[in-house]
C-alpha cells in the first residue's frame, strides 16, 4: 500500500519518471503475494493511462480554444482552393513544358518539350492583342465601375422617401446569375430586334442597324457596358458602407466654418473614405 501510494504520488507529481515509479513498482511488489501484485500492477496502469489521457485531453483542449477554433472555419475554404485553384495551376504550369497533343492527352509519360511552348506563345500576334484587349477591358470597366458606384452611393447616402427600398432594387444586376445577365444582353444588343438599336434609330442618332457582337470594336463596347451594370451595384454597396461610417459632425462643423458641398466633398468625404 505504501509502495503503491509513493509510486502514484511520484507518477502524478513529475510526469515521465516512469523508470523510477517502475522500479518502485517493482520491488513493492515483491514482497505481495500474486494476487497482490496482480491487482497493484493493474492499478498503477490504470492510472498510469488516466494521466496519458488527461494530458491529452489538456492539449486538445489548450488547441480547441477561442485562439485556435478559426483555422477549423477556414479549413474547408483552403482545402477547396487548393483542390480547384492550386492543383490546375501546378498543373497547367508543368503541362506548359510537354508537348501535349491529342494523342498524348491521357498518356502519363508526355514528351517534355522545354520553353517552345513559351517561343511560339510569344511570336504570337495574337497574343499581344488579347494582352491589349484585357487590359483595356479591365481599366475602363474599374474605371466606370468605381465612377457611377460612387456617385450612387452619395447619391443614395442622403435621407429621402424610398430610398432603400431602390438601393435594394439597385442590388439586383449583381445577384442574377452571369448566365442570365449575358443572355439579356445578347438580346439587347441583337442586331435585328435588340432594344439598343430600337432605341437609337428612335432617336435618330443611327439609319441602321449595328451589328454590336460580331464587329471586333462594337463588341468589345457591348462587354464593357454589360460587365460595368454587372459591377456598379457591388462598388455602390462598398462605398455606402464607407460613407456610414463618417462622424456626421465634420460635416456639420465644416458647415459652422463656412465650407461648401465641393469642399466637404475633397476635405472630408474622399480622405475619410
Amino acid at each position: 500500500g505504501k509502495g503503491y501510494n509513493k509510486g502514484k504520488k511520484r507518477l502524478t507529481g513529475k510526469e515521465g519518471e516512469y523508470e523510477a515509479w517502475g522500479q518502485m513498482a517493482h520491488s513493492a511488489g515483491k514482497a505481495m503475494g500474486r494476487p497482490e501484485r496482480i491487482w497493484f500492477t493493474e492499478r498503477i496502469n490504470k492510472d498510469k493511462q488516466g494521466l496519458e489521457s488527461g494530458e491529452t485531453m489538456k492539449k486538445l483542449k489548450k488547441f480547441f480554444r477561442y485562439d485556435n477554433i478559426g483555422y477549423f472555419f477556414v479549413l474547408p475554404a483552403v482545402i477547396y482552393m487548393l483542390f480547384f485553384v492550386g492543383y490546375p495551376i501546378v498543373s497547367n504550369f508543368i503541362l506548359s513544358f510537354q508537348d501535349v497533343t491529342v494523342k498524348t492527352l491521357s498518356s502519363p509519360n508526355k514528351p517534355f518539350a522545354g520553353i517552345e511552348n513559351y517561343q511560339t506563345l510569344f511570336q504570337d500576334e495574337v497574343l499581344r492583342t488579347s494582352i491589349i484587349n484585357t487590359l483595356l477591358f479591365t481599366v475602363l470597366c474599374l474605371v466606370f465601375q468605381f465612377i457611377i458606384g460612387f456617385l450612387l452611393a452619395l447619391f443614395f447616402n442622403r435621407r429621402f422617401s424610398f430610398a432603400k427600398p431602390v438601393r435594394g432594387l439597385l442590388m439586383m444586376p449583381w445577384m442574377i446569375p452571369i448566365t442570365v445577365t449575358a443572355l439579356i444582353f445578347k438580346f439587347m444588343f441583337s442586331s435585328n430586334v435588340g432594344i439598343i438599336n430600337q432605341a437609337l434609330m428612335g432617336i435618330g442618332l443611327i439609319s441602321a442597324p449595328i451589328d454590336w457582337l460580331t464587329q471586333p470594336a462594337t463588341a468589345m463596347i457591348a462587354l464593357i457596358i454589360s460587365n460595368v451594370w454587372i459591377g456598379i451595384p457591388f462598388n455602390m454597396i462598398l462605398i455606402s458602407t464607407g460613407l456610414t461610417t463618417i462622424p456626421t459632425e465634420l460635416y456639420e462643423s465644416a458647415g459652422i466654418d463656412g465650407a461648401n458641398k465641393l469642399q466637404t466633398f475633397w476635405k472630408i468625404t474622399v480622405p475619410m473614405l
